[in-house]
């Protein structure tokens, strides 16, 4: 029961910071395009900018992408058997109650992956289409193959070059 009532507060919240992201995103690529039309502006972002904003975007889109997962998985319908009767056949109630009709047995609900799966008498049903598990998972592996660069980067500029070892000669005497 818990599940059902998560699944649209963490869906909301994915979705919040997917838009941040993006929004974040867009502003930094098209500030230089705007500074550079008006006469303004300096050579651009550096490569880590660029690997940075890729890794920031890419996970915007995963998170997007987990958001729409995760609300499929609720329960819109306050009830399973309605969810599920109006995932598989459109209609909130099963289009007829005669013997041979499928009948429902359970809902399973899982936030991670997001799967929402409905045991019919004659098979089961995800309401989570198939193709939204894979592409977070490559979003997010993309996301974090664009941030190593970035990290490389960044502490090859902090760093100042090769370190000297302290010259201790004069303190020892």
């Amino acid at each position: 029961m818990v599940v059902y009532l998560l699944a649209p507060l963490i869906g909301g919240v994915c979705l919040v910071l997917a838009l941040g992201l993006l929004g974040r995103c867009a502003r930094r690529v098209l500030a230089p395009r705007w500074a550079w039309r008006t006469g303004g502006g300096g050579p651009g972002p550096g490569p880590a900018t660029l690997w940075r904003d890729l890794a920031a975007a890419l996970l915007a889109l995963a998170l997007s992408g987990y958001a729409l997962g995760v609300l499929l998985t609720a329960d819109w319908e306050q009830s399973p058997s309605r969810t599920c009767a109006t995932q598989r056949f459109g209609l909130p109630e099963p289009p007829s109650d005669g013997p041979g009709a499928p009948r429902l047995r359970e809902r399973e609900v899982g936030l991670l992956p997001p799967s929402a799966v409905c045991h019919w008498s004659d098979g089961a049903r995800d309401g989570v289409p198939s193709w939204i598990n894979p592409t977070v998972l490559t979003l997010a592996v993309g996301a974090l193959g664009a941030a190593g660069p970035w990290a490389v980067i960044r502490h090859g500029n902090c760093s100042g070059g090769a370190r000297r070892p302290a010259d201790h000669s004069a303190t020892e005497r």
